[in-house]
């Protein structure tokens, strides 16, 4: 719905707040946009909501099972792709698939999310995270991922955040206790908590 409408003295120019009726999320278009009888049949749905209505129910198709399986089949012969600036693997995919990115030479996707995808039998919702258990990037085995699904993308987020902040509080109450200690700029395991470990795993 339109919100307010901000009048820069040209009809052309002319700005409106909208407000998604799905999620209730604001942002500003213009004017003739949010007034367009498209616009307003989707009740100013925002990107975030078309995005999940549209891929809301949806399951692999047979054509998709057989990719993913062709996917996996390359990544265990070391056809993976590397996002550099992220650090997490990626995979090609087919044609059709919600996430896919763009890249020289194919369609790619997380690695990470195809595997939660395949655990679950359906595309992941736009919203939904999936963390990395022991924090590394590249071990994607079902066991190290866990999937957050919060109602949207700010619920998820906070999911996500104190997964991780629980892991830093930890850190610090093993600190706080003299099992951590501070040198050179980082954290490191003190001698009594290493041989607490070695204890454990013998």
């Amino acid at each position: 719905m339109i919100k307010q409408i901000i009048d820069n003295g040209n009809w052309k120019k002319n700005k409106a707040i909208v407000v998604c009726e799905f999620c209730n999320k604001e942002r500003v278009m213009p004017e003739t946009t949010a007034k367009s009888k498209q616009a307003i049949e989707i009740k100013h749905r925002c990107k975030s909501c078309s995005t999940r209505m549209k891929q809301q129910g949806q399951k692999y198709s047979e054509e998709h099972k057989k990719n993913i399986r062709t996917a996996l089949r390359k990544i265990n012969n070391g056809g993976v792709r590397f996002n550099q600036g992220r650090g997490y693997k990626q995979v090609i995919v087919d044609d059709y698939h919600p996430r896919k990115k763009d890249r020289k030479g194919g369609n790619y996707i997380f690695e990470h999310i195809l595997v939660m995808e395949k655990k679950l039998g359906r595309f992941l919702e736009n919203y939904e995270i999936v963390h990395h258990i022991d924090k590394n990037k590249q071990n994607n085995n079902i066991e190290n991922l866990h999937l957050f699904s919060g109602k949207d993308n700010k619920d998820s987020s906070q999911m996500h955040n104190a997964a991780h902040e629980s892991l830093e509080q930890i850190a610090i109450d093993l600190y706080k206790n003299g099992l951590v200690e501070f040198k050179n700029g980082k954290y490191e395991s003190t001698e009594i908590l290493k041989r607490f470990i070695l204890d454990i795993i013998k």
